[in-house]
């Protein structure tokens, strides 16, 4: 987010989106580590807030969207305690 608050947005798309495709590859890769998860559903955050920056209306929502599912997924597969 660091790229995003210093007005480099561009170049914090191009981070985020690497970093999207990396985790993705991990979290496919271990689905039973809620860590790399975790990890994807931030990600997803973080490419939606930059989007929003940029000004993108339509992807922020889509970027969101898998956010939520990913939180979603991870919540039903590894449910906290009561």
């Amino acid at each position: 987010m660091l790229l995003r608050d210093l007005g480099r947005r561009e170049e914090a798309l191009k981070e985020h989106g690497e970093a999207k495709r990396l985790r993705s590859a991990l979290a496919r890769a271990h689905p039973g580590l809620p860590e790399y998860q975790s990890d994807l559903a931030s990600t997803h955050n973080n490419l939606g807030l930059v989007l929003e920056a940029l000004g993108k209306r339509e992807e922020p929502w889509r970027s969101t969207a898998r956010r939520r599912g990913s939180r979603s997924a991870l919540a039903k597969a590894h449910p906290r305690p009561t």
